[in-house]
């Protein structure tokens, strides 16, 4: 929440980043993977930012499997990747899609 503020407040202003949200941007009632769909694809740069919760969440991998085919389809570098507290590589390697 606080990157999704700092990130807001600093870029909005400047139109330099409009921002995706899922709790605050996905349209309600639509179909989840078509939201997912949808963000990634109408984004120049999808940032994951990879915790616990995100590795235990079946939609955040979903939504990284989009990216990253995203990412792969384009050879553009789309997706940025932050792994955010004390995960070991252990844990990271456990997922196909982020080992790939």
């Amino acid at each position: 929440n606080a990157l999704l503020k700092h990130l807001d407040v600093q870029y909005s202003n400047q139109n330099r980043f409009n921002l995706c949200f899922e709790e605050r941007d996905f349209m309600p009632g639509e179909n989840h993977i078509a939201n997912i769909q949808d963000a990634v694809w109408s984004s120049r740069k999808t940032v994951c930012l990879v915790t616990r919760h995100f590795l235990r969440d079946g939609w955040c991998l979903e939504a990284f499997s989009y990216a990253q085919s995203r990412c792969l389809a384009d050879l553009n570098g789309a997706l940025i990747m932050v792994v955010v507290g004390s995960l070991s590589q252990f844990h990271l390697m456990k997922h196909q899609s982020i080992r790939g």
